[in-house]
């Protein structure tokens, strides 16, 4: 057999990427922009091709998680900067997360504790500050005190008003979050199914309503379209110099000293091999990226082990809304209620046949549901 041809450049770059989906484009971006390295971005596939393909296109800066939340807020700084920059290139909006519920006894089973530490049964809380953890609630009809950072504002629900910026009217409408229960659920959004006067019993035999109860409206929240975000940033990139290296997947990663000496690189089609000096290595290989970390040498110190990272599966259904029953410009819509889809015997049968373990779990367990207009 013919040895691989293998080919060595010599401190080519300061920084391998390995993935071109949002992550490692962005990552490209950053580092060659604004700390001005020399970046190969290293991808089998075209760019923004493989989940970054099909993602939700959502951002959120409500999070349980204290940490989780100032990276996200981080996060949207920016991306609220390159909006402003770019004319808003990639229709980016702050329409906000409307999280419902239908349990009349409690109606936010699943969100955090934070959530709940203002509701007021009947009423709705607007506070204008942050609170401990850096989220805003509602109110329409209860007053607060002095030492609270909450004001007796009415609710406002998302507006589109002229400003300096045309493209980027969306950043006036409020940030934090509201809290609505009972009828200003359905004065603000009227196409969410009311209270009836059936009732189901859940797995547990506790009773429940079909209609919403109560809604958390999350506002500095919405969506973008992906591939024009993913594009910009990628444009961005090469303008500052990052190269792309399609086609060809990374094959070994070489260290000495404690770090990354070199990255090679093999051709899709031709299998010939590159080895590119490189002293750092930044892994955004998204699904694969436990099998790219399993790459470093058995002899290589590693903290973080064999990368225990989760894979968890997504699923869209397209529906159009040929009565125009949910505005365009409404909130994305989540069930904090869990969700079990009520296949039919046949179907059921016909998915847990397919032998498939995953597929097995979703069939079979609760789902998080979402809606997007």
């Amino acid at each position: 057999m013919a040895a691989v041809p293998s080919t060595v450049r010599k401190a080519a770059y300061d920084v391998v990427v390995c993935g071109a989906g949002f992550a490692g484009v962005s990552v490209a971006r950053h580092l060659s922009e604004h700390h001005r390295l020399k970046v190969a971005l290293v991808d089998p596939n075209a760019p923004l091709s493989l989940t970054s393909a099909v993602s939700t296109e959502c951002y959120r800066d409500v999070w349980g998680n204290g940490a989780m939340q100032q990276l996200m807020r981080r996060s949207i700084d920016g991306m609220e900067t390159l909006a402003r920059e770019s004319g808003n290139e990639f229709n980016m909006n702050r329409n906000g997360y409307l999280f419902v519920a239908t349990d009349p006894g409690d109606p936010l089973p699943e969100a955090p504790a934070e959530w709940k530490l203002r509701r007021t049964r009947g009423r709705t809380r607007h506070c204008s500050g942050d609170d401990a953890n850096g989220l805003h609630a509602s109110s329409s009809s209860s007053s607060s005190s002095s030492s609270s950072p909450c004001s007796s504002q009415l609710y406002v629900p998302n507006v589109a008003v002229p400003t300096p910026d045309p493209h980027c009217e969306f950043l006036v409408n409020p940030d934090g979050m509201d809290l609505l229960t009972g009828e200003d659920v359905h004065r603000q959004f009227p196409f969410l199914a009311r209270q009836s006067t059936h009732h189901r019993r859940n797995e547990e035999g506790k009773e429940g309503s079909n209609g919403i109860t109560a809604a958390v409206h999350a506002r500095r929240c919405g969506w973008l379209d992906s591939q024009g975000y993913g594009s910009y940033l990628l444009n961005r990139a090469k303008d500052h110099g990052v190269e792309t290296w399609q086609g060809y997947s990374v094959s070994g990663i070489d260290v000495g000293n404690g770090r990354v000496k070199a990255v090679k690189l093999q051709h899709a089609s031709s299998r010939e091999v590159e080895v590119i000096e490189a002293p750092a290595f930044v892994n955004a290989a998204g699904p694969f990226a436990r099998s790219i970390h399993a790459l470093l040498p058995r002899d290589v110190e590693d903290p973080l082990g064999d990368l225990n990272l989760t894979n968890t599966l997504h699923a869209k259904v397209m529906l159009r809304d040929v009565h125009g029953v949910i505005p365009s410009h409404s909130p994305m819509i989540i069930s904090a209620d869990p969700i079990k889809i009520p296949w039919d015997e046949g179907e059921l049968q016909g998915l847990l046949e397919a032998n498939n373990e995953e597929l097995e779990a979703v069939v079979t367990t609760t789902v998080s549901g979402l809606f997007n207009p």
